[in-house]
């Protein structure tokens, strides 16, 4: 019998990089996406395109990184 494992982006990060990773999306995500990733931050209404509400549409991690590194047009 073979084991099933979830998909890698489906793996839980370390604590020290969950942390990380709050501490980067507040300073850098949230005045857009919103403290709980809504699409509701206090930037939100100057932008020309809505930000987009994590809550409804989650990208995969690839892309999450991918606009992590290079941010998006």
């Amino acid at each position: 019998v073979r084991a099933m494992s979830a998909p890698r982006e489906l793996a839980v990060p370390p604590p020290h990089l969950v942390d990380l990773g709050a501490r980067v999306y507040q300073a850098n995500c949230a005045q857009c996406h919103g403290v709980s990733g809504e699409g509701d931050g206090s930037a939100a209404a100057e932008l020309a395109i809505a930000p987009v509400s994590f809550r409804r549409q989650r990208p995969s991690a690839a892309h999450a990184l991918e606009v992590l590194r290079n941010g998006i047009d």
